[in-house]
């Protein structure tokens, strides 16, 4: 079973074809080419698939799909081919590799952690996107390692340090060795989950400006499991480390809802192997 999925890079000279980064239980990343095809109504000696009202249905990469003002020149016949914002074909794919399976996933790395910095002005967005107080120190801890450690910004070197100490302290003269090291415990344990206290609203996206600020684009990017693999490795896709299930959303009833109010059809899985 996966742990994280991410779409990646559109494959250029392919129809409506994508990189795949899939990370699974034994943690190994793999990349793998997805056709981000839709079902079309055909004829039954052509049929794949069958759909939730009984209909014959066979893949195809060659339609036009919109929920705009275009919505008229929709490919007719067409199931299965609503997930097209740019954030929900990684769920097509999840589908489509794992079905109903609702096997957890193991192996998880968990990394709790909480920073510290000079105050804000303000913590609106832009302020902290602006990320132009210094980090003074970062906790953490390793779950599966079961690590404890904390980075100190001590540019007077006045800090006393314990080297027999199990939560581990480490001290640094200038705050740019300090959020490098930071980066360096992100390569190194490639945590699947990173847990704080507010993290999503302040510590992620101010320590990840900061880093830029301090240290480099390229160097902040390097705490995302995607960099060297995709051209941006880090966007604003937080909705794509969540995990996605069928269980039982594709029933007769939902369809023909989503039929009625938006044009969306979908695909009968149950009845077709999954």
């Amino acid at each position: 079973m996966y742990k994280k999925c991410y779409q990646g890079d559109k494959v250029q000279g392919l129809k409506n074809t994508w990189e795949m980064h899939l990370w699974e239980s034994d943690g190994e990343h793999k990349k793998i080419l997805y056709e981000d095809f839709a079902y079309i109504e055909c004829d039954p000696s052509e049929e794949t698939m069958k759909s939730i009202d009984g209909g014959s249905l066979k893949p195809t990469l060659d339609f036009y799909y919109t929920r705009g003002k275009n919505k008229h020149k929709n490919t007719p016949g067409l199931y299965w081919a609503d997930m097209r914002s740019s954030n929900a074909i990684h769920q097509k794919f999840l589908i489509n590799e794992y079905g109903t399976n609702d096997e957890p996933s193991t192996g998880h790395q968990e990394m709790f952690f909480d920073i510290e910095c000079e105050m804000l002005d303000s913590f609106e967005p832009d302020e902290i996107a602006k990320a132009n107080k210094t980090v003074t120190s970062i906790a953490f801890y390793h779950k599966q390692a079961d690590k404890w450690g904390c980075i100190v910004l001590d540019p007077k070197g006045i800090v006393k340090v314990d080297p027999n100490a199990k939560q581990q302290v480490a001290t640094f003269r200038t705050e740019k060795e300090l959020l490098d090291c930071w980066v360096q415990i992100i390569i190194d344990s490639r945590p699947d989950s990173l847990i704080g206290y507010n993290s999503d609203s302040f510590d992620m996206p101010y320590l990840y400006w900061r880093i830029v600020n301090v240290c480099g684009k390229d160097r902040a990017d390097q705490m995302s499991p995607l960099y060297g693999y995709v051209n941006q490795p880090v966007r604003a896709r937080a909705d794509q480390n969540s995990f996605f299930t069928v269980a039982e959303v594709y029933n007769f009833n939902i369809s023909s809802a989503l039929a009625y109010d938006f044009g969306d059809k979908k695909v009968n899985y149950f009845e077709n192997g999954f």
